[in-house]
């Protein structure tokens, strides 16, 4: 009977997991955020008499404010940028001036002396085809990336209410599906608690740090609005693998190949990938390092890892597998160290 009970259990167990899967992401950022501002949401509720649903609700929207719209602003200024650039002709006279160098001549040369052959001519055409269709496709996938995003913020701000509302419930749930003694419990509570509180506050102090360091920089090289170059490295800096790259890498190529600065380019290129790039690697695995108990190279790497195996969660996720690694190997060494002689 038991054997049973525990088949069932695991297929249960399965079956939720599967018909939760798509929206886990959502759910876990939604618990991140109310693990790091709980503390604001008792001190809220206590203000508010006790109010806690009217706290939750508060705590949500203020959430929502200070992360989603720095973003949204952001987002409105870049585009903003580019439109202006586009409308003022900006665009156009950079393409006249790609398209009249010497490379670009000869390639075009190249181009119109294969195309007067017919089957060239006909694989180029079913190639600009098939470029068109990938173009289109690229389109409908990002509306889909768009309404994705969308329906992924809403979850996770309903979320992040109940969290508010529910935290403590939910808690001591979790606290007794752990087959342990309280002590034990409470130190593997406190260690991922921690692992939270660390990666996610390291993150914001990897991007603050990114932020200036690109500021100034920027500000040495005389590149125009530096502080909305600054202000997209620190975003940037939470986007996995690439980080602060897709930032600085575009803008030293604009100087070498449009501004024609070959110097200022290379400068920005070395000082982005060595100090702003450098600088997510020291200083991440320090400040976790100062909060967890493990290692600052195991720390590193279980942030490499986080990231290669879950994407953008791995921020948080690879440091919480290190900590409740870290908490079992210490349990395991006390419950089973020989006693002393």
């Amino acid at each position: 009977m038991a054997i049973l009970l525990s088949v069932v259990i695991v297929a249960l167990v399965y079956l939720a997991f599967r018909l939760f899967e798509p929206f886990l992401l959502s759910i876990l950022w939604a618990a991140v955020l109310a693990a790091v501002t709980h503390r604001g949401h008792e001190r809220l509720a206590a203000k508010l008499g006790g109010r806690n649903s009217l706290a939750a609700f508060l705590m949500t929207f203020a959430v929502f404010a200070l992360v989603v719209a720095p973003f949204v602003l952001l987002f409105m200024v870049v585009l903003g940028d580019i439109y202006a650039f586009v409308d003022s002709g900006g665009l156009g006279k950079v393409l006249d001036e790609v398209m009249a160098s010497p490379a670009a001549v000869k390639a075009r040369a190249w181009v119109e002396e294969r195309l007067r052959e017919p089957v060239v001519a006909e694989k180029f055409v079913a190639f600009a085809r098939e470029r068109v269709a990938s173009v289109a496709s690229g389109a409908l996938g990002a509306v889909k990336f768009m309404l994705d995003l969308l329906s992924g913020v809403i979850l996770m701000l309903l979320s992040l209410f109940f969290f508010y509302r529910d935290g403590p419930k939910i808690v001591q749930a979790f606290r007794d599906l752990i087959p342990m003694a309280d002590a034990e419990r409470n130190e593997i509570l406190d260690d991922v608690n921690g692992a939270i509180q660390a990666s996610v506050r390291g993150g914001l102090l990897v991007a603050l740090v990114q932020g200036i360091l690109g500021f100034t920089i920027l500000l040495i090289l005389g590149v125009a609005r530096p502080a909305l170059g600054a202000a997209a490295m620190a975003l940037a800096s939470f986007i996995p693998l690439v980080g602060t790259t897709i930032v600085w890498l575009p803008m030293a190529l604009w100087m070498g190949l449009v501004w024609g600065e070959p110097v200022k380019a290379g400068v920005l290129a070395g000082y982005g990938a060595i100090v702003i790039g450098g600088a997510d690697n020291l200083v991440r695995p320090i400040f976790l390092g100062r909060h967890m108990e493990a290692h600052p190279l195991m720390l590193f790497l279980g942030v490499l890892g986080g990231l290669a195996l879950f994407g953008f969660a791995g921020i948080v996720l690879g440091p919480i597998i290190v900590a409740f690694l870290n908490v079992a190997a210490r349990l395991l060494r006390r419950r089973f160290a020989a006693p002393a002689a």
